[in-house]
Order: structure tokens, then C-alpha cells, then sequence
């Protein structure tokens, strides 16, 4: 640290110097004076340095303790939000403060001027702090009030329409609390309290006049209502309107549901009369009488009651099914989703009747029952992964059997891939776990499937053979291709190339020829397509 020059106040006197080997005694004197002088003055020197030392220490001290408590009071403010707590942490950190920056001081004196000049410094703070505190005492008592507010606003807006003693009770508990607040809020902010609350109260009433009876409250609009903001009366309006609307519409839902329901219990009604007296028709047992009498309450269709007349003129005896009709309509309604409808089965059943080929009531009936619960199951399960499972499982034995898509019908004529299928499909539907409910099934589809496979792939081996041989004798050519080349050279007729083309065609979709275990598949005798 530099030393400061300081010069003296007075002149100091220098005696002059004797004469070499000459001192008299008035100049010794004088030298003494001198000297005594000269330490006095360094003395004030080193007195002054100190002074000044602890009014720079005191001074700085001052100023770090008032920026801390400055800033002490700022973060305060910025996270404390009770009024007590806040002046406890204000006093505490003003506390800590003063202990950290007394503790710095190196001088004694400092410390105690420091010391000395804290309280004036905490008292100017004081003042700042205690009217912060003030303020948030005022936030949390309106705080407070608030959440009275709103409860009893709540209260309010829930009080039966039928009760406005109830209403007016809560409004007025609710601007009796505004009232003992005013003193602390003052009176612009207690009345404007006072309007915010009538307005709510007279919202949250309206709003539940509004849901309880929309078209009530559009007539009260005016009158009960009439103190509502204008706009938020026009937006209550508004949707009392559309509430309305949408119970209309509701309304007329639920009704068509209703009705729905109703037409539906009466189809399942009328059809499960329908499925009865056919029973007895088939035993024999069901009279014109009693045909009449359903017929005359109105509960049967003119077709079913056609129809079930002929059924009694048959007496019971009945002649055998068309065979191709029942194949093929039997394979449509094994399948997991039918195509064939109940009217479609008793269109058949009248061609039957009428002498054509069809369906007689028996094969009807079990054929009609199985449709009722494919449809059933489907309807309960939708695309469940168990339906889907089913589906695949009906896929993998068609492939099994050559039965492509669209060849259906066509192989149940005369190929006994379609018997086969059927059966599998028959076998299958008793045993998946999708038909549990109506055949008792418990097992997974496609480990039946699987199994099915083999079985089905060598019994249709066995029973195309007979076929197989049949067409291979039929034929012209020994291949395709020469069909094609004698075709081209004019060497056979068009109809006779289709007759010969289709031979090709129909060997090719029968299986290989059955191998018995043990033995080397054969070679094929043709090429096929």
C-alpha cells in the first residue's frame, strides 16, 4: 500500500548548521526541539491513515449491507406470498447478513461504528418491509375471500329452481363477507366485489335454469334475468336454443331406437312362430285352424302362411330335396359368412312345394337353424381375432381341396371336392370354440383345420379316381399343347376343342392320385394346366 504524503500544517524552523568542530550549546537545544517535533507529526500522520481506514470500512460495510437487504426484500417479494413468514425470513436474513459483514471488518473500531449505524439502516428498511407485509395480508385475505366467493356462488348455482329462498340466502352470506372485508379492501374494491358477485350469482343462476328447463328460461329471459350482462344473456339464450334442439333430437333418437327395438322384438317373435309351426307341420300336427287363427291375428306374412297351408296339405310325408339345390345352398350357409338369406331358403322350400326342384320343409328348417346361428355368432363376436381364425381356417381347406374363389357352386355338381367341403366345414363349425354357445365347440380353428387337412386331401384322392380315369379316357390329345396345335390347324371343331379344353381343365383341379403309405407317388400320366 502506498503512504500518502501529507504536509505539515506550520513551517518547522531548521536550525542552521556550526561551523565544522563547532557546536555551541543553543544548537543542541534547538535539534532536540526539532526532533520532538518531527515524531508529533508523524504520529498525526499514522492516526490519520487509521481514520481513514475505518471510515472506508465502515462506509463500504453500510453500503453491502444495504444492497443485501435490498435484495433480500426483492427475492422475498418474488416468492413468498405469506405475510408472517415473509417478515420472519426478511429478519432472519437481515440477522445473517449483519453477522457476515461485521465478521469481515479487520478493524475493532470498524465493527463498532458498523455496529452502531445497523439499526438506523434496518429501521428505513423496516418501514418498506411492513408495508409489504400489509399488502400481503390484503392478497391473502382476498384470497380467502374468493374462495367464499366462489362456494357460495357454487351453492348458489345449484339451489333448486323451486327454492330461491336458498339462492338469496347464499348471495347474501356472500356479500356479508364482502362487507367485513371492506375496512382491510377498501371501498372501491368492496363494491366492486359487491357488482362482480351479483353478476356471477345471477350467471351460475341462470346457467342452471338454462340446463334444468331451457325453454322456461328463454320466457324469464327478460324479466327474472333482466340485471345479466346483455351479452352473456344473448350467449345464455343462445344455448338454451341449442340445448333445445339437441333434446329434440335426442328425444327423437331414443324414440327410433325404440321403435327399432320394438320391430326387431317382433321379427324375432313372428320368426320363432314361423319356426314352430313348421315343427308341428312336419309332425304332422299343425292344423288349418290354427293356421288361420295366426293368420287372422296378424301374426304371419301372407308368403309364410302360403306356404305353411301347403305344408299341412303334404300331411308330413315328404318327398326327398333336389340334390344339386341342397349342396349348394348347404355349402353357402357352412360357411363362416353366408351369403344366403332365410327368404332365399324359403324361396326354395316354395319351389318344393310347387314341383320344382328345392327344398323340402325338413332340410328347410335345419338348413334356416344353422343360418340363425351363423348370423348370431357373427353379430356377437364381430371381427374378433377368433372370427378372423375361423375364416382363415375355412380358407385353408378350400386350398386344400383345389376350391378356388367363385368355384363353388360349380364343384358341388359333380366333384366331390364340394361333399368334402362341406363335411369339413360341418366338422369344423362342431368343433371351433367360436360356435361354443350352439355346438359346444372347444377347440382352436386352425389347429382343426390342420388336422382336417390330411384326412380331407386323401379322401378326396380316393373319390376323384374314379373321375380322374373317366376324363383320362375321355380325352383326344395327350396334352394341352397338342390340343392347342390341332386346334390352330384346323384339325377339330370349336365346340369339340371347348368340350376337350374343359376335360383339360377338370382334370387339372382334380388331386394328385392316392398313394398308399409306404409306396412312391406315381408319375401323372398328363400334363396338367
Amino acid at each position: 500500500m502506498k503512504i500518502p504524503l501529507i504536509l505539515a500544517q506550520e513551517p518547522v524552523a531548521v536550525p542552521r548548521g556550526p561551523r565544522a568542530g563547532v557546536l555551541p550549546e543553543t544548537g543542541l537545544a534547538e535539534l532536540g526541539r526539532s526532533v520532538s517535533r518531527m515524531g508529533e507529526t508523524l504520529g498525526d500522520i499514522g492516526q490519520a491513515r487509521r481514520d481513514l481506514q475505518i471510515k472506508t470500512e465502515v462506509q463500504g460495510a453500510r453500503a453491502a449491507f444495504e444492497l443485501g437487504l435490498a435484495t433480500l426484500d426483492n427475492d422475498l417479494q418474488l416468492t413468498e406470498r405469506d405475510p408472517d413468514t415473509y417478515v420472519q425470513r426478511f429478519e432472519t436474513g437481515a440477522s445473517d447478513l449483519q453477522r457476515r459483514i461485521g465478521e469481515e471488518l479487520t478493524i475493532a473500531e470498524s465493527r463498532a461504528l458498523f455496529e452502531a449505524a445497523v439499526p438506523g439502516v434496518r429501521l428505513n428498511n423496516q418501514v418498506r418491509v411492513l408495508k409489504h407485509r400489509n399488502t400481503l395480508f390484503v392478497d391473502q385475505q382476498e384470497g380467502h375471500l374468493t374462495h367464499t366467493l366462489d362456494q357460495r356462488k357454487t351453492l348458489a348455482g345449484s339451489a333448486p329452481l323451486d327454492r330461491p329462498d336458498e339462492f338469496v340466502r347464499h348471495y347474501r352470506e356472500a356479500t356479508a363477507a364482502i362487507t367485513e372485508m371492506e375496512p382491510l379492501l377498501g371501498a372501491k374494491r368492496a363494491e366492486e366485489l359487491r357488482i362482480k358477485t351479483r353478476q356471477d350469482f345471477l350467471d351460475a343462476r341462470a346457467f342452471k335454469h338454462k340446463e334444468t328447463d331451457p325453454a322456461d328460461f328463454i320466457r324469464q329471459a327478460d324479466t327474472t334475468y333482466a340485471g345479466l350482462d346483455p351479452k352473456q344473456r344473448d350467449v345464455l339464450i343462445k344455448g338454451a336454443l341449442d340445448k333445445i334442439d339437441r333434446d329434440e333430437r335426442r328425444r327423437l333418437g331414443d324414440a327410433e331406437k325404440q321403435d327399432k327395438e320394438a320391430l326387431r322384438l317382433l321379427t324375432e317373435a313372428k320368426k320363432q312362430l314361423v319356426t314352430d309351426l313348421e315343427s308341428e307341420a312336419a309332425a304332422g300336427t299343425l292344423t288349418l285352424e290354427t293356421l288361420d287363427l295366426r293368420r287372422d291375428m296378424r301374426q304371419l306374412d301372407p308368403d309364410d302362411y302360403r306356404r305353411l297351408r301347403k305344408d299341412i296339405a303334404e300331411g308330413g310325408i315328404q318327398r326327398p330335396s333336389d340334390p344339386a339345390v341342397i349342396s349348394g345352398i348347404a355349402l353357402d350357409v357352412a360357411a363362416m359368412r353366408p351369403r344366403a338369406t332365410e327368404a332365399d331358403i324359403n324361396r326354395l322350400h316354395d319351389a318344393y312345394l310347387n314341383g320344382r326342384p328345392g327344398l323340402n320343409l325338413k332340410d328347410a328348417q335345419s338348413l334356416k337353424e344353422k343360418l340363425t346361428t351363423k348370423l348370431r355368432v357373427l353379430e356377437n363376436e364381430g371381427e374378433s381375432d377368433l372370427v378372423r381364425d375361423h375364416n382363415q381356417a375355412e380358407q385353408t381347406i378350400r386350398a386344400a381341396l383345389g376350391i378356388r374363389p367363385g368355384m363353388i357352386v360349380e364343384a358341388l355338381k359333380d366333384d366331390p371336392a364340394g361333399r368334402l367341403y362341406f363335411a369339413g366345414l360341418d366338422e369344423l363349425s362342431r368343433r371351433s370354440r367360436l360356435f361354443r354357445t350352439s355346438y359346444g365347440g372347444t377347440e382352436d380353428p386352425l389347429t382343426v383345420a390342420a388336422e382336417l387337412v390330411p384326412r380331407l386331401q386323401q379322401a378326396f384322392g380316393q373319390a376323384s379316381q374314379p373321375r380322374r380315369n373317366e376324363l383320362t379316357r375321355l380325352l383326344r390329345y395327350p396334352t394341352p399343347q397338342a390340343l392347342e396345335q390341332a386346334f390352330e390347324a384346323g384339325q377339330i371343331s370349336e365346340p369339340s376343342y371347348r368340350l376337350e379344353k374343359q376335360r383339360f381343365l377338370d382334370l387339372n383341379r382334380l388331386p394328385p392320385p392316392a398313394t398308399p403309405e409306404g409306396q412312391a407317388k406315381p408319375k401323372e400320366a398328363k400334363p396338367r394346366l
